[in-house]
């Protein structure tokens, strides 16, 4: 089953999709081996692999790490 994690703001709002995630809460840290997509205002950034640690505040993408930018399509979806 998917993993679907969105944060919910009026200024950068934030969508992050993937297929699986561990996550471990006493070290507030999570990680996948598997593709993930986000989605940043305009922007849409797709990695495979991804590491987060909530508690430093840090996101590293592993491998094949692709950006685009859309003017005002993403805003509309």
């Amino acid at each position: 089953e998917k993993v679907k994690i969105n944060r919910h703001r009026e200024i950068d709002p934030i969508s992050l999709d993937t297929d699986e995630i561990r996550f471990y809460p006493q070290r507030q840290f999570g990680e996948t081996e598997q593709p993930v997509t986000i989605k940043i205002n305009q922007q849409l950034v797709s990695a495979i692999g991804m590491q987060i640690d909530l508690q430093q505040k840090y996101l590293t993408l592993l491998n094949k790490v692709r950006g685009i930018y859309y003017p005002n399509v993403l805003n509309n979806h």
